[in-house]
């Protein structure tokens, strides 16, 4: 993540309300503990599912020191599928497959 990142130095667009609406959701699945499922491509085939567990920094699942941008960080996410682990989905990637529906969390009660 890029910690020295400064809105004059970020070459990303600003993030609009359904950015934020999209980032949030994805932070709450990860503090709530939320089933999820990611369908990359809106690909049936290649779906994936799973609890999230929390935003982390790196793929070595580094806590946040909170001095990073979250959109560069990753959400990790143990999958249903026995034997593979846990994973991690780049949280970008996450914001903007919210917005087209190719994931969701399914919040608890």
């Amino acid at each position: 993540m890029n910690e020295n990142a400064s809105p004059t130095t970020d070459t990303r667009p600003p993030l609009i309300a359904s950015d934020v609406l999209a980032l949030a959701a994805v932070v709450f699945a990860a503090m709530d503990g939320a089933r999820v499922a990611w369908v990359p491509g809106g690909d049936a085939s290649a779906a994936r599912y799973g609890v999230a567990r929390h935003v982390v920094t790196d793929e070595n699942a580094s806590l946040p020191t909170g001095r990073e941008d979250i959109r560069d960080g990753y959400l990790r996410v143990t999958l249903d599928l026995g034997g593979i682990g846990d994973q991690f989905w780049p949280v970008s990637k996450l914001v903007q497959a919210y917005k087209t529906g190719e994931f969701r969390a399914i919040r608890k009660a």
